[in-house]
């Protein structure tokens, strides 16, 4: 799977064309070298979890959010925090049929 010209997750066994991408906010993994850049927002503490709040000028919602656990502490420290996905938070949609991608 690719954003524009960057690699963001391999999807062996996925068909070829366009896609849409849903990940659930727990698939989402703070990661220097993630493939996923997106512009930070701020820290919201929820419990026993922390949601990051970024945003990404591809999304098709304005917000992107990441829950993750409170032992996580490499919180991001500039405008701009990476992530790796977690393959089995990620639903895949053909773009033109809207049916799901297995992979």
């Amino acid at each position: 799977l690719y954003i524009g010209n960057a690699p963001l997750l391999d999807a062996k066994g996925a068909p070829e064309g366009e896609v849409y991408a849903a990940v659930r906010p727990e698939g989402f993994a703070v990661d220097e070298n993630g493939s996923l850049e997106c512009a930070f927002s701020n820290l919201e503490v929820m419990g026993r979890d922390v949601s990051i709040v970024a945003s990404h000028k591809d999304a098709l919602s304005p917000i992107v959010r990441a829950i993750l656990p409170s032992n996580v502490k490499n919180f991001p420290a500039s405008n701009t925090v990476r992530f790796s996905l977690k393959r089995d938070k990620l639903l895949v949609f053909d773009k033109v049929t809207e049916e799901r991608i297995c992979f």
